[in-house]
């Protein structure tokens, strides 16, 4: 008599413990699969006793060449080299095979189905016996002229922005000088010509000679302001200097001492260390831009500003009670339309509100974005 009982336990658990390891290694066949295709890199595992590749599916997908459940023959693989390459090739394989080297790499070039020439590179790790033969090598094959391709694609998109970036510049600069060359000829100009008519009816004599040589002074004195402002709306670091509060207030008290007009400021509640300089160099461009228009053309003798923020925005007014125009009706020159860009350069929205003879107000409300955080 012998009991069974636990030698058929024992078979139970040893056919469990058998299904156990062949769904693990389905699993994990199924996971090497999907790894071993999933790239656009040619992996190979080559047997050299069998002479037989297992390959994964890029070699079709890439290459254009027929496989059957992953497998071809080395020989295959051997006759698609280019003709130039393949002796040079074999030879460096075959001194491989008879070394004792670990890992394979080579440079060739390889034909495609269609005929067309790819670069590749293969490289692989050797498995030798404990007589150092190799009887496996594990590796991939690389097609080096996608990186060529896309290398030179980076340095061609890299030279149109460099272009771009250098024509927006001279763009740039151009405005600028256009800018400055109206300024010199609409204001500056005119004040040196009124200046020199005085000095030429001052020569002539007379009981007015003294006063035509006082205005002659005063009309030079307010070209040397004009330029001297003009030059501190060309200072780049103003706003890293002094700061945008401070540089509104002192263009507005220089305006003042030359101009018949009133302007008071209102900016204690603006944080000036919230924001960066590009975006304070923005506004400052916007007041400047408004102030001149107001002078050029409102004939105003008050004008009130005004520069707040809130946690979700922040926002310029430019109030005056000047001669005011109909906002639906189209106006020469481009103040508008530059102080409606540079609010949109940074998601801003500037509104005119405005009637013949009732002033005008302008205001720019812009987001507090991350944008305009300060990046000192």
């Amino acid at each position: 008599m012998q009991d069974i009982s636990k030698q058929k336990l024992l078979e139970e658990r040893l056919e469990q413990e058998i299904a156990i390891k062949g769904k693990l290694l389905t699993e994990y066949k199924e996971s090497f699969k999907f790894v071993f295709n999933s790239s656009s890199d040619v992996f190979f595992d080559s047997d050299m006793l069998t002479n037989q590749v297992t390959i994964s599916d890029a070699y079709e997908k890439e290459y254009g060449y027929k496989i059957t459940n992953n497998m071809t023959p080395v020989d295959d693989w051997i006759s698609h080299i280019h003709p130039d390459d393949q002796l040079t090739v074999y030879q460096d394989y075959s001194r491989m095979l008879e070394s004792r080297d670990i890992e394979w790499k080579y440079n060739y070039r390889f034909l495609r189905a269609d005929n067309s020439v790819a670069d590749v590179l293969s490289s692989g790790m050797v498995l030798r016996n404990s007589n150092g033969v190799a009887y496996r090598m594990i590796g991939y094959m690389h097609d080096t002229g996608k990186k060529t391709v896309l290398e030179e694609s980076l340095v061609r998109e890299i030279k149109l922005k460099e272009q771009q970036i250098k024509e927006a510049k001279e763009e740039a600069k151009e405005t600028e000088r256009s800018d400055i060359g109206k300024e010199l000829h609409d204001n500056v100009n005119q004040l040196l010509g009124a200046s020199k008519l005085y000095l030429e009816m001052a020569k002539r004599g007379g009981e007015h000679t003294e006063m035509y040589l006082s205005r002659s002074s005063e009309y030079t004195t307010t070209a040397i302001e004009e330029i001297r402002k003009l030059t501190r709306g060309l200072t780049t670091n103003t706003i890293e200097n002094l700061g945008l509060r401070e540089a509104i207030e002192n263009v507005a008290r220089d305006t003042m001492e030359v101009n018949p007009v009133k302007i008071s400021c209102e900016l204690a509640r603006f944080e000036e260390t919230s924001v960066n300089d590009k975006f304070k160099m923005n506004v400052f461009r916007i007041f400047q831009e408004q102030l001149n228009n107001i002078l050029k053309h409102a004939k105003a003798t008050q004008v009130r500003i005004t520069l707040s923020q809130t946690q979700t925005t922040i926002m310029l007014s430019i109030a005056d009670n000047g001669v005011g125009f109909d906002t639906d009706q189209k106006r020469k020159g481009i103040g508008i339309a530059n102080i409606k860009n540079r609010a949109t350069s940074y998601s801003g929205i500037a509104d005119f509100v405005s009637q013949p003879g009732k002033g005008c107000v302008l205001t720019v409300t812009f987001p507090a974005m991350d944008g305009l955080l300060n990046e000192n």
